[in-house]
């Protein structure tokens, strides 16, 4: 059986060419964990064709059971960001309004301060030339995720205001842009990447930016799994280095950690600075 290094070099993908064989490893162990070599092939194809960046983690390669089959097989996600930024280079995008939540009631707010989760979610995405814009509804019963025991997945528990947003974000960007998009899903509606990290862009190989130390306070609570992940997300989603750093700062100088979880964050916070400062020199140039 040929080797995955033979195999790729043998075949005449132009898109393969892109990568070294290191991160070709590396998005082979992380994005596209599990895919052969000819569905490593045809998800790095895909992404080419779409213009986006898997290291953004703006497309996925995800691998499930299929019953029909009798397989796995591999489905490729793109992530909201991905959908973003492929309507916006259309350069017809003409704006959204929303996200708007409702319950039982079905009144639309435009803020979800409630204990219970939403009932449902509502975004329109206007289109420069359409005089209506595009609607679209999730309800929670429609898009929740959950587990094997019937619980919601952490991510849906804490923030199911967020993910209901964004698969009603989905539906309608695919509906104002159905020629880009027709045919794609994110992980938020079909299940996928959307854990802790993969808000994270994947770090390419190269030197590490190091995490700045902290000390725990003597009376601080032990961190939980959650703290870890919702720090992880925090962190994914800041938009500047110094938010970043705050995070960081605010998140941690109260709470004792095991050598595992310090690593874990120190990771997230070293992707997550990377990707910051290198988005600042691409604006810069």
């Amino acid at each position: 059986m040929a080797t995955t290094e033979t195999a790729l070099a043998a075949r005449p993908t132009h898109a393969l060419e892109m990568y070294s064989r290191e991160q070709v490893d590396l998005l082979k162990r992380t994005i596209a964990k599990g895919t052969s070599d000819d569905e490593f092939a045809l998800f790095i194809n895909t992404a080419q064709r779409m213009g986006l960046d898997p290291f953004a983690r703006q497309i996925f390669a995800v691998k499930r059971w299929d019953g029909r089959e009798q397989r796995e097989v591999m489905s490729i996600q793109v992530a909201i960001d991905g959908y973003r930024l492929l309507a916006q280079r259309t350069g017809d995008l003409d704006g959204q309004d929303g996200p708007y939540w409702c319950g039982p009631d079905g009144k639309w707010r435009d803020v979800w301060l409630e204990r219970e989760p939403p009932s449902a979610a509502k975004v329109l995405v206007y289109r420069k030339g359409c005089s209506h814009p595009f609607t679209g509804i999730a309800t929670l019963d429609s898009y929740i995720q959950t587990g094997k025991n019937n619980q919601p997945f952490p991510i849906w528990q804490r923030m199911p205001d967020v993910m209901l947003a964004k698969c009603a974000e989905a539906l309608a960007l695919r509906k104002a842009f159905a020629s880009e998009l027709a045919g794609t899903y994110t992980p938020e509606e079909v299940g996928g990447d959307v854990e802790a990290g993969s808000f994270a862009p994947l770090e390419q190989p190269h030197t590490r930016a190091a995490a700045p130390a902290a000390a725990a306070s003597p009376s601080a609570k032990p961190m939980t799994e959650d703290d870890v992940i919702e720090i992880i997300t925090a962190l994914g989603q800041a938009s500047t280095e110094s938010g970043c750093k705050e995070i960081w700062r605010m998140r941690i100088q109260h709470a004792q950690m095991d050598q595992e979880q310090r690593e874990r964050l120190g990771k997230a916070y070293a992707l997550t600075r990377q990707a910051l400062l290198r988005q600042t020199e691409e604006r810069r140039s």
